[in-house]
């Protein structure tokens, strides 16, 4: 818990008297929008306008000092004056004693459920409600107000209630009690305010109710009989003795009721909180700086609480009074004191002029506020994707046809689900690789949380990978970008494990971060995978040479090149060169890209090329060689029938040769990698005709090998082909056949005679 988070962060206090100016006039500007929109909100709440203006000036002032953001304002709002209202009618009559006991207990309630969420530094949650849930909650605000000052709008004297389809059902009763003259005064306000709002947005709503005021004023002068029954807010009687508390004797407490009230405070609290956060990171990324989220929660917990005792009601942070505050040149908390005084201050000696404003024009003025709450574009930014389209909608219609409450539980509800939906089926990468010893490798990266509902989507579409043959293969799996790992996550990599043992595969987990490598130790599934299967990074690895031979260290070479033509027959060598397709080639250009399907043999007849290959275990393309004119690549890929497992690109202009798949196994691989079967190989071993050469690694061939084998793996062959004795033939094998296939093609390319042991070697 971070009890530090109970004491303001007043760093900005040393740089007061250089911001003092700005600060002060965007204080100026700032109490010129809170007044009067404490003042309508209050009554939006279905409180008298005082408590409005309580809440401008204390809890202002406490969840500015006690925030982390210089330029984020709060005080009353919009959204949570009308989920206040919405939480509280059910209950008791607006304005009511027990309506606003019931009003005081719901703030308390919402300040210390943010103030704890933020001590103990749980404002990650947040990120499970999406901005989508927001803008439905706003939206659905925005259709709320209008259908609730609607009687005062058109001076009904019967009052609505209840979510918005079942005002709807509500209005022909509504409109048979409507006043012609408050309507107009109304639509006058209405006028004003949107007028101001294309000239002056930040100063919409001041505009109506000053000009609508005036409007009305000036009517009633010239014709005082015509505005008869117009409605005028009371007087307030403001105190400096603003304590208060609620009275929890007149409320009725039992089991249901308490429960409803937790569910609203927990509403009221994720609202506030969501809405505080995004303004505060939207201002920072607009103005710079950072923001501590659990410092913000915490400070609008801590003003909801004073709030209780000072007889305000639940704040949180404005968009526009945010906007307004920055745009102003505010340059610290500071503002957010000038605002809170000035509405002190003006309103010791303003109660008796609020009783000049006729309900109407506030009525009008709060639909300037709807109206610019109310986006349609909303439809088309969220329409794709479909999911979040989806929770807008349900968030919006749930919140319009049952309340706000239900809206907001809906929407956090669906965005839960719908962050498990997407977390359940994380990115799985992968690569599909031929080592060098000619085994299929498949490198699986998995991006996202592997937890108990992702394993099934990661297990699916693992077990449909397609092996190229039905040759042994190795299945890598990188955790490296796995951001979260539970149990049955860390049991799914052992079954996998233990499903391609079985299946006569190989299977490495490549480990990086020490977090994921404890994790596994305290679990003690290491040894169920077995340690010689768990690749570390900086740590020597046999499965590294497979798969980036470039790391494995040989001795120098004489340049032994020569060209596949110079040892054909005249006859071949005259069929070769008529199929095969010259062309010219530019540098830069790729010829071979990695992981793409063989589709020919290449012979580089003039220029450079760099052979380059990228390797998923550290993220890097690296150079392994360079090709000079008279050498031929490709075979690999077509005489195991793998994907490329490296790209050729060239570094200078130049012109390159291709045989066709389907000529190069009619012409090339009958004579460059004859077989013969195991009889057929040992009768020439007696004869003294041939030799083992054994084309696996190292490791491999000490473990086990033919009698008297000599051995040069294949991902070597290039680099010392010129040590084999050159007076006698070879039989290449390896265990399974597939890299002897290569070994042979290329000691035959060689200049050396080789053939190919059928099936390979059997234990």
């Amino acid at each position: 818990m971070n009890f530090g988070l109970l004491l303001p962060d007043l760093s900005w206090l040393k740089q007061t008297e250089q911001h003092f100016r700005s600060d002060l006039l965007a204080g100026l500007t700032g109490f010129l929008l809170a007044f009067p929109q404490a003042i309508a909100l209050a009554t939006v709440a279905g409180l008298p306008p005082v408590y409005g203006l309580y809440a401008s000036i204390l809890p202002l002032i406490i969840a500015a000092i006690w925030g982390s953001s210089c330029h984020a304002i709060g005080g009353a709002n919009t959204a949570m004056s009308m989920l206040m209202a919405a939480a509280v009618i059910p209950f008791a009559a607006p304005g009511s004693e027990v309506y606003i006991s019931l009003v005081l207990l719901l703030t308390l309630m919402t300040g210390i459920i943010q103030l704890l969420i933020g001590m103990f530094s749980l404002g990650k949650i947040l990120d499970f409600i999406s901005s989508t849930v927001v803008a439905g909650l706003i939206m659905a605000v925005a259709i709320n107000m209008f259908f609730a000052v609607l009687p005062d709008v058109i001076g009904s004297e019967i009052s609505s209630s209840g979510p918005v389809f079942k005002r709807i059902s509500q209005l022909p009763a509504l409109l048979e009690g409507y006043h012609f003259a408050s309507f107009m005064i109304a639509l006058v306000t209405l006028g004003i305010g949107l007028i101001a709002n294309k000239l002056a947005k930040r100063y919409a709503f001041l505009a109506a109710l000053v000009g609508g005021t005036l409007c009305f004023g000036l009517s009633n002068q010239l014709a005082p009989q015509a505005l008869t029954g117009v409605v005028l807010l009371e007087s307030i009687d403001f105190q400096l003795d603003m304590f208060s508390y609620p009275d929890l004797s007149v409320i009725p407490l039992d089991e249901s009721n308490l429960l409803s009230l937790t569910v609203s405070a927990l509403s009221l609290a994720l609202l506030g909180m969501a809405q505080t956060v995004v303004i505060a990171r939207a201002n920072a990324k607009e103005m710079g700086g950072n923001v501590d989220a659990n410092r913000e929660i915490s400070g609008q917990g801590i003003a909801n609480i004073t709030a209780t005792f000072c007889s305000g009601y639940a704040v949180s942070s404005s968009f526009s009074a945010t906007a307004t505050n920055r745009i102003a040149g505010a340059k610290s908390p500071f503002a957010a004191v000038v605002i809170g005084t000035l509405v002190l201050c003006v309103a010791l000696f303003s109660g008796s002029l609020i009783g000049l404003i006729p309900k109407a024009v506030l009525a009008g003025g709060i639909l300037v506020i709807a109206i610019s709450m109310f986006k349609p574009e909303h439809f088309i930014t969220f329409r794709h994707p479909t999911h979040e389209f989806l929770v807008f909608l349900a968030t919006l219609i749930s919140a319009l046809g049952f309340g706000l409450i239900v809206g907001v539980m809906a929407g956090v509800v669906l965005s839960v689900l719908v962050y498990l939906w997407k977390t359940a089926e994380p990115t799985v990468q992968i690569e599909h690789q031929t080592g060098s010893d000619g085994q299929p490798l498949q490198i699986v990266t998995i991006n996202g949380s592997l937890f108990f509902g992702a394993v099934e989507s990661v297990e699916k579409v693992l077990h449909q990978i397609k092996k190229p043959s039905q040759q042994k293969s190795t299945l890598i799996i990188r955790t490296d970008q796995i951001t979260y790992m539970d149990t049955p996550g860390m049991r799914f990599l052992v079954d996998e494990c233990e499903r391609q043992i079985e299946a006569g595969n190989d299977f490495y987990l490549y480990v990086i971060r020490d977090s994921i490598y404890k994790q596994l130790e305290s679990a003690r599934l290491l040894e169920e995978i077995g340690l010689p299967r768990i690749i570390r990074p900086y740590t020597k690895h046999p499965i590294q040479t497979a798969m980036q031979p470039h790391l494995l260290k040989t001795e120098a070479k004489p340049d032994t090149r020569r060209s596949i033509l110079n040892v054909l027959e005249p006859a071949l060598l005259d069929q070769v060169r008529k199929v095969m397709q010259s062309r010219t080639v530019r540098s830069g250009e790729v010829l071979v890209e990695q992981g793409s399907l063989p589709d020919g043999y290449y012979i580089l007849k003039k220029g450079e090329a760099s052979v380059q290959r990228y390797s998923l275990l550290d993220g890097n393309t690296h150079h392994i060689a360079t090709l000079k004119a008279g050498d031929a690549f490709g075979e690999e890929g077509l005489l195991q029938d793998n994907s490329r497992n490296a790209s050729i690109r060239m570094t200078q202009d130049g012109e390159v040769a291709v045989l066709g798949r389907s000529d190069f196994n009619q012409l090339l691989r009958p004579i460059l990698a004859p077989e013969l079967d195991f009889d057929a190989a040992n009768e020439r071993i007696g004869l003294g005709q041939s030799r083992w050469l054994d084309c696996r690694f190292e490791a491999e061939f000490q473990h086990d090998r033919m009698e008297e084998a000599l051995n040069l793996p294949l991902n070597q062959i290039r680099a010392r082909s010129h040590e084999l004795p050159g007076n006698i033939s070879y039989i290449v094998y390896c265990d399974t056949g597939f890299r002897s296939l290569s070994a042979t093609f290329l000691l035959r390319e060689q200049g050396i005679s080789a053939f190919h042991l059928q099936g390979g070697y059997k234990k």
